[in-house]
């Protein structure tokens, strides 16, 4: 029989599983919306849009992305 830590520390994480599956989604609805809405009123394809884009700015918008997607995992380990 398990105790009641095992049970509390089971509900968490699969809280945190759940959190992290939405954190995903959001990140990539937030994508979807992003090139769909951005391209269509600049009138660019996706070539172009990710041609124009900052290096440096693009690759720390793509890494904050990924980080919030993946912070309720970080936030769980503490």
């Amino acid at each position: 029989m398990k105790s009641l830590e095992e049970v509390s520390f089971v509900g968490e994480s699969q809280a945190v599983v759940k959190l992290a599956r939405i954190e995903i989604s959001r990140s990539g609805l937030l994508l979807v919306a992003e090139f769909s809405l951005v391209l269509w009123l600049r009138g660019m394809t996706i070539r172009e849009y990710l041609a124009s884009r900052d290096p440096m700015a693009g690759t720390v918008y793509i890494v904050m992305l990924g980080l919030f997607a993946i912070m309720p995992l970080l936030v769980a380990r503490t």
